[in-house]
């Protein structure tokens, strides 16, 4: 496996991140919300939109959607959380098309590796015979996939359902909303998720059952990354 580098949550943050990622060889994988910072505006939002859409078809980028992105892609208000305004959705979609959105992924696997904005669970993504398998996050995410940008919210809880962590009424929230203090461990799998924030990167383990959990939210508070290969995994700081 070719080195991965992993970057959390970048809500419009982009230095210095920039100029790391034109020296990196590897692939690069982004957990989602590139969107929303604390007092920013719309135009700082369209500068980040233009840098996706001229990076989307690099074929060594991943784009994963956050809880920050997935209310810009659908209609105004039809879903929203802190930091949404109208101006900055029409900014956003004035750059970026439907076409651009259809190029972003709610989850993605390489080998064991699981990566989303939030994490998956049992509770939304588990067959009830099959169990909780990569074929079966695909299934239920394509069945969420017709009601995007109509609803209701029912039909897609699997994606934006918000746990109790987060003010939500669900036990479990969806691979957009689930808080990592609801993170699952599952069998022979590592979830790498973003959308909790941290002072830096963590990685918990359950060795009995062969799996581990990683948080890479860590991107906006002190510039750090991630980057793994099939037997090795390191953080580091790019400040």
């Amino acid at each position: 496996m070719e080195q991965t580098l992993v970057v959390g949550d970048i809500h419009t943050k982009l230095y210095p991140l920039l100029g790391f990622l034109e020296t990196w060889k590897g692939n690069v994988i982004f957990t989602g919300d590139y969107f929303d910072d604390f007092g920013d505006d719309a135009y700082s939002n369209m500068r980040v939109a233009e840098w996706l859409r001229e990076n989307l078809d690099n074929p060594k980028y991943t784009f994963l959607i956050g809880n920050h992105d997935f209310q810009y892609m659908t209609l105004p208000f039809l879903f929203y959380c802190s930091g949404f305004n109208e101006h900055k959705h029409e900014a956003i979609n004035k750059i970026l098309k439907k076409s651009d959105w259809e190029k972003f992924k709610f989850f993605h696997h390489v080998d064991h590796y699981w990566f989303s904005h939030a994490g998956i669970t049992s509770n939304w993504f588990a067959h009830p015979i099959e169990g909780l398998t990569v074929d079966n996050v695909y299934k239920t995410i394509e069945k969420c996939d017709k009601y995007i940008m109509t609803g209701p919210l029912d039909n897609i809880l699997p994606l934006w359902a918000a746990d109790m962590f987060r003010g939500g009424l669900y036990k479990k929230g969806g691979l957009l909303w689930n808080d990592w203090n609801n993170r699952e461990f599952i069998p022979n799998v590592t979830q790498v998720m973003g959308h909790t924030p941290q002072k830096s990167i963590i990685i918990i383990e359950d060795e009995d059952i062969n799996s581990s959990c990683i948080n890479v939210d860590a991107y906006k508070s002190n510039n750090e990354l991630l980057i793994f290969t099939k037997n090795d995994l390191i953080t580091i700081n790019i400040s």
